[in-house]
Order: C-alpha cells, then sequence, then structure tokens
C-alpha cells in the first residue's frame, strides 16, 4: 500500500463517501464504496476510514468526534473542509469527481 503524502484529488473522494454515505461508513467495515476507493488511490481501507474520521473531527454536526487528535489534521484536510463549509456545492461537485476518477465508479 501507498505511503505518499494524500493529495487534494485523494482527500475530496474521501469526503465525497463522508457525505455521500454518512453513518452508512461507520456499519460496515468492506463497504463497496470504499474498497473501491481504497483500490483506485492503492491504499489500504483502513486509511481510507482514517481519513474520513479526520473530516468527521471537524464537522460540527458529528456527535462523536472522529480522530480525538485533530491537532494532528493535515492544512490539506482542514482547507478541504473550510471550503466545503462555505461553498458545499462547488466542493461537493468537485468531490464527486474525484471519487469517480479514483475509484473508477460511475455515481
Amino acid at each position: 500500500m501507498s505511503c505518499q503524502p494524500w493529495t487534494r484529488e485523494q482527500d475530496l473522494a474521501v469526503l465525497y463517501l463522508k457525505i455521500a454515505y454518512g453513518d452508512e461508513l461507520r456499519r460496515f467495515q468492506n463497504f463497496p464504496a470504499v474498497f473501491a476507493l481504497a483500490k483506485g488511490m492503492n491504499r489500504s481501507i483502513e486509511s481510507i476510514y482514517m481519513r474520513k474520521a479526520n473530516f468527521d473531527s471537524l464537522d460540527p454536526a458529528v456527535p462523536w468526534k472522529g480522530l480525538s487528535n485533530a491537532a494532528k489534521l493535515t492544512k490539506l484536510t482542514e482547507k478541504i473542509w473550510n471550503e466545503y463549509e462555505h461553498d458545499p456545492d462547488r466542493v461537493l461537485c468537485e468531490a464527486r469527481r474525484a471519487y469517480q476518477g479514483l475509484a473508477g465508479a460511475s455515481l
């Protein structure tokens, strides 16, 4: 699996999963959309869930706080979340395209 730094496109693709599937991602460890993205990014399924937890820690609507040590979030993840909060339609569209490109899926 990859040890490469996360790219904007990869972060956006994970954000898309968070928005599109919400709580469903917490219930199914082998969620097909996560598996497809992990395979397309050459990353582990666990890394996708961890990145989603990073976004959860920034989301005021999430009652649990994802990863408790949000201070270690990348600036990229925080930047993308802030963009999403200010222009959700644009960012969601970009995130969906990123997911489709990396996972090879048409949603």
